[in-house]
């Protein structure tokens, strides 16, 4: 196994045939390699009710699109008012649109963190 391969044990109960009735159950460890997620990044045009804002972004999915998460940087006051909104859609460099529902912004910044919604 490579030094950069993370590990992640996952517990898991194993059923042990001792001879015993019933058989003995013990928790084992399973290693499992953790894998990590691509991300994609551009500028692209996020869409909330009436408005269109331009902005970058970074997503991290593994299945196409279909569930992810990422973060979308603008201006303070374009990424306020898409935080309020809570929901919208970012047009990629590619022209492919995700849904994404808003979970987090801090006062003052401009980034606003999501989350990718099936719709």
């Amino acid at each position: 196994m490579a030094k950069s391969d993370k590990l992640n044990f996952q517990e898991r109960r194993c059923r042990v045939h001792s001879g015993a009735n019933p058989p003995f159950i013990r928790l084992c460890l399973m290693p499992q390699t953790k894998r990590s997620m691509p991300r994609l990044t551009g500028a692209g045009k996020l869409k909330t009710g009436r408005s269109l804002f331009s902005v970058s972004y970074d997503v991290r999915s593994i299945d196409g699109l279909r569930t992810g998460k990422g973060s979308i940087s603008g201006s303070p006051l374009d990424m306020q008012s898409a935080f309020s909104a809570r929901e919208g859609a970012l047009t990629l460099e590619d022209g492919r649109s995700i849904s994404l529902s808003v979970v987090a912004h801090t006062a003052e910044t401009a980034t606003i963190y999501f989350e990718i919604v099936r719709r």
